[in-house]
């Protein structure tokens, strides 16, 4: 029964060193966690996806120059 319950510890103390940073910002914005991480998928999403679209269009764009 012990092991069981220190895998439990393990995975608690993973999970939280792997939100430190979530919940340092979330502390620095004065908002929850859950809506720091909501607004840095929409940030993420709104950033990345256009260039990642625009990079497909310069390289297919480039090819067919060739």
């Amino acid at each position: 029964m012990a092991q069981g319950g220190e895998g439990v510890d393990g995975e608690r103390k993973a999970v939280e060193v792997d939100l430190g940073p979530v919940c340092y910002v979330a502390t620095l914005l004065g908002s929850t966690d859950e809506q720091t991480m909501r607004y840095f998928i929409l940030i993420v999403a709104l950033l990345l996806d256009p260039a990642a679209v625009l990079l497909l269009r310069v390289a297919t764009h480039s090819r067919r120059r060739s």
